[in-house]
């Protein structure tokens, strides 16, 4: 009787260890409204089980878009651009099953004045990766609408400011471990303050390349005008890109990567990235592209790095924007220079000793328009200290 019993309870034990592996389940999605009017943003709340790590969802209007998320409940946005009834579909996807329906009625907007201009404003803001690894380039992405000048503080007294227009990304690669607030406050008349705290913890074995996820800006485009996809991720991958106007792209080379594209026709385009093995990820955004409208030269970010920087050593000062700019630039050592650039452009400044230098870049002369600054710190690196 003793040795069967030993049997059966070494028999449970062996059982017990190999529990189920738990995946997360879709159960249902919602709108934040039954009915609204064409061109209304509303939101699509998929509910659910974790862990989740992507949810699919299909608007019904010929949009679909794959999400990487952190796990459920989740939220979007999507704005309707005719009338109808529309069945939304979200789905998990990767470690996440599940499908789940919600119907909502898009209505043609009423006959009235036409609407006030509207306000530029910041609506949301990501940072990716999170956590994010020392001596590894962060973007923080900038949603919202219409032009807008912002300052990004990073936390570790490096301060940017970005002119353009929404949604827009800029990045960063701090030199120390540690917990940072990263702040994107706006300067009016644009609105909306965002704060996002980032870990940043000491780099790890190299991930699998990834996509983690795209930005398109400026939208809306204009037609004849360059439009910017920035993919984000990790590593060195390759990938295509199908710009919707029947044009692709393939590309190989570290994340994130930026390409441009222009559109002849004015329009709605869904771009699609999708990666090659051994990289992964797929994700879709939807553009609207309008007819041109006439913009000259004009500058719209100054960025610098690395940061912080050291004495002695250059720093490269990049000035984004789009055609041939004369310029005043302050270096804020009590150098300055004064020349003609094809933006973007690249140039290089030496400083001489430790301090909070802030760069201005502004136009010298009238044809060019916008401006732009940064803020950063030179140090001493603590291997000169102890040689020293």
């Amino acid at each position: 009787m003793k040795s069967r019993s030993i049997s059966l309870i070494g028999c449970c034990v062996l059982l017990t260890v190999a529990p189920a592996a738990r995946a997360g389940t879709v159960t249902s999605v919602t709108a934040s409204q039954r009915t609204i009017a064409v061109g209304v943003t509303i939101t699509v709340k998929v509910n659910g089980t974790n862990p989740c790590g992507a949810a699919h969802i299909i608007y019904g209007d010929g949009d679909a878009i794959t999400y990487a998320i952190t796990g459920l409940p989740v939220d979007q946005t999507h704005v309707y651009q005719k009338a109808g009834t529309y069945t939304i579909i979200a789905r998990g996807m990767g470690n996440c099953d599940g499908e789940a329906t919600t119907t909502l009625t898009v209505s043609a907007p009423p006959e009235s004045p036409p609407p006030a201009r509207s306000r530029a404003s910041i609506t949301a803001v990501e940072i990716t990766p999170s956590p994010g690894r020392v001596q590894e380039p962060i973007a923080v992405v900038t949603r919202g609408t219409g032009p807008c000048v912002y300052d990004v503080q990073y936390g570790d007294g490096t301060t940017e400011q970005v002119n353009a227009r929404l949604p827009e990304d800029t990045h960063h690669t701090y030199a120390n471990p540690g917990r940072y607030v990263v702040i994107v406050r706006p300067n009016p008349p644009c609105v909306g303050k965002f704060s996002e705290v980032l870990q940043v913890v000491q780099g790890a074995p190299a991930e699998p390349a990834r996509i983690t996820h795209i930005v398109a800006s400026p939208t809306p485009g204009g037609t004849g005008q360059p439009l910017a996809v920035a993919v984000h991720g990790s590593g060195t991958c390759p990938y295509d890109i199908a710009y919707g106007d029947g044009n692709t792209q393939e590309v190989n080379g570290p994340l994130p990567q930026s390409t441009s594209h222009v559109y002849s026709q004015p329009g709605r385009y869904a771009i699609v990235v999708k990666a090659h093995p051994p990289c992964a990820g797929r994700f879709t955004e939807a553009v609207q592209i309008g007819s041109a409208t006439p913009t000259g030269p004009r500058i719209t970010r100054v960025s610098a790095g690395p940061t912080p920087a050291t004495p002695r050593q250059p720093v490269t000062l990049t000035v984004d924007g789009a055609g041939t700019c004369a310029v005043t630039i302050d270096y804020g050592d009590g150098n300055s220079d004064s020349k003609s650039m094809a933006l973007p452009e690249s140039l290089r400044h030496v400083y001489s000793a430790p301090g909070v230098y802030t760069v201005v870049v502004a136009p010298a002369r009238e044809g060019c328009t916008g401006s732009g600054r940064v803020t950063f710190e030179v140090r001493r690196s603590r291997y000169r200290e102890e040689v020293q």
